[in-house]
Parts: structure tokens; sequence; C-alpha cells
């Protein structure tokens, strides 16, 4: 079953082309958001790297970690903490674009 059918936690699931060939999809799960990034062909999806973003009580920025795959510092960090920032909830994101 695919994610818009019910699997993945049961999570509601949008997807888009963005401009350049890249596709975007989002994940809404139960008080957070996945955002998963890729240039390359759907069949070839797959988690490059991983980076959490969580809010903390007093702190300017959402605090950020590596999940899997690169270190910090990249898009996929940079977009979890601007998104948890903006809609107040956790995200999850995966960038995959080369």
């Amino acid at each position: 079953r695919g994610m818009a059918e019910g699997g993945w936690f049961g999570g509601e699931e949008r997807a888009v082309r963005a401009p350049g060939g890249v596709e975007v999809r989002l994940v809404r799960l139960d008080g957070q958001l996945l955002v998963w990034a890729g240039d390359g062909p759907p069949a070839g999806a797959a988690f490059g790297s991983l980076a959490l973003a969580i809010n903390e009580r007093g702190a300017r920025l959402p605090s950020a970690a590596g999940v899997l795959g690169r270190p910090l510092g990249g898009p996929g960090e940079a977009l979890a903490r601007r998104l948890c920032k903006r809609l107040g909830q956790p995200v999850l994101c995966s960038w995959n674009v080369k």
C-alpha cells in the first residue's frame, strides 16, 4: 500500500513536482510533518539524509539533529528548522537532491 492509501501510519500525503524536476512529498503524521525532496526517479526514491527539527522553549530557533545520512548544515536541516518554526511542530526532512 502506498502512503496515500493509508500506509505510513495512516498519514495524509501530498506530492508536487517543483521546477527543475524536484519532487516534494509532504506526509502529515500525528503531531509532526515528514518532508521528502528528491530529483531521482520515483522508483529509486531513498532517504539519503534525514534531519529532525523540534521547538524548544525559550530558544530563538528550533533545535535540529541529523537522524541519518549527511551531517547537519545542509538544505534538509535548514528546511526542517524553517518549517518547524513556522508550523510549531516537529519536522522530519529528507533532502535527496543532487
